[in-house]
């Protein structure tokens, strides 16, 4: 929990000081890149942070290499998108080649760290090697924000870039110290790559819903409405993040009963809720305190972003109890279907460029999202009453 707490204050910290520093046009240009790096590492995952742990012993040879050439298919993969998305939406973003080469640095950054983690959560090294791989980066990224913001630059694409650079070179210890033994041979590789192709498609559509708001805010919008969203999508992001936290705490028994899930998710939303009610209403004071009254138009899509964790926190959990369970084909049904709509209802509320309408299709969205997949878990029940169904816990 202490390093939870941690990595949600450099979160905030960094958010806090670049928007300050930049203004609400800035931090858009910032946000945008950024938000395009994280759905990329997303995509180019191939599940392999999954793949790793669930192989076990035998995914560990060769890792080094692995997650280094692995982040370095993600960096160029980014570049690869930041082309077409250059060509297909006539803008440069910010110009330059600074830009892309900070937003491939961060998707690197991401897909290496995320590597290692799963590699110290398959060894057992959960005390300092885990907690190092994930604060490590957002560390090295709060310091030369910090840096930056006491220096008189004030371009968005140097920001970019030094921050983007500062957390790749933050991984690199983790990783030159990543414990190896050997290349590992042809059946091993080919075991991995159905071991990713199995579990690709369950952590792509679990996690991408929640990105897409963000992802088509910043593709779509001008800078200066970006920057307004970048700030309230952080305000809904730390409100989420303690609700999963809470959620994933309550569901850390892996045995299930349909009851005992539908018990702890909403156990999940009671607590989630217990946030983010007195968040939203002091949002808009907290938002003008700490970001400054230039992002005051953020206020009302943060309320909306905040609210918007209590139906997360029973999807996010939901979504957990289908994967722990096996029952990944109506999950991909649910997630698909729900993807689907949430696009056709942001490009419907962004083109009025309307941003508490655009932040409304997320709570929808979540909330269908979580009635469908608890209805799954019924439907299978019904259907197969003593498959994965253990006796109730009292929790």
């Amino acid at each position: 929990m202490a390093t939870n707490g941690a990595v949600l204050l450099l979160g905030l910290g960094t958010s806090v000081i670049s928007a300050r520093s930049l203004g609400p046009e800035g931090r858009g240009e910032y946000f945008a890149l950024q938000a395009v790096a994280a759905v990329v590492a997303l995509l180019a995952s191939f599940g392999l942070p999954q793949a790793i742990v669930t192989l076990g012993g035998s995914s560990r040879h060769g890792t080094r290499l692995l997650i280094a050439c692995h982040a370095l298919v993600v960096a160029a993969v980014f570049l690869g998108v930041y082309g077409l998305l250059v060509h297909a939406l006539g803008t440069t973003f910010l110009g330059g080649w600074l830009a892309p080469m900070g937003g491939a640095a961060f998707a690197a950054a991401s897909a290496a760290s995320g590597d290692l983690t799963a590699s110290a959560q398959l060894r057992g090294q959960m005390l300092i090697r885990f907690n190092a791989v994930r604060l490590l980066p957002l560390l090295a990224g709060f310091t030369t924000c910090l840096l930056l913001a006491a220096s008189s630059n004030r371009r968005a694409s140097d920001w970019l870039i030094l921050i983007g650079v500062a957390q790749l070179v933050a991984v690199m210890p983790t990783l030159a110290t990543e414990p190896d033994r050997g290349r590992p041979d042809r059946e091993q590789v080919r075991r991995l790559a159905r071991e990713c192709a199995r579990v690709y498609p369950a952590a792509l559509l679990s996690q991408v819903t929640y990105k897409l708001d963000v992802l088509l805010v910043s593709l779509l919008l001008p800078s200066a409405s970006v920057g307004y969203y970048s700030v309230a999508s952080a305000a809904g992001s730390s409100v989420a993040s303690l609700g999963h936290a809470y959620g994933m705490m309550l569901f850390s028994d892996r045995h299930w009963s349909r009851q005992a899930t539908l018990r702890r998710a909403g156990k999940a939303v009671v607590g989630t809720a217990a946030i983010a009610l007195p968040a939203a209403i002091v949002a808009p004071w907290v938002v003008e305190t700490v970001y400054g009254s230039a992002f005051s138009g953020a206020s009302t899509a943060a309320q909306v972003l905040i609210l918007a964790a209590v139906p997360q926190a029973a999807d996010y959990l939901l979504i957990h109890a289908h994967l722990l369970s096996g029952r990944l084909r109506r999950m991909y049904y649910v997630q698909g279907a729900t993807a689907a709509a949430t696009v056709l209802g942001l490009l419907w509320a962004i083109d009025g460029e309307r941003l508490a309408a655009i932040a409304l299709v997320s709570p929808i969205s979540y909330a269908i999202s979580a009635v469908l997949l608890a209805v799954a878990l019924h439907e299978h029940d019904v259907a197969h009453p003593h498959v994965g169904v253990v006796e109730e816990e009292h929790d």
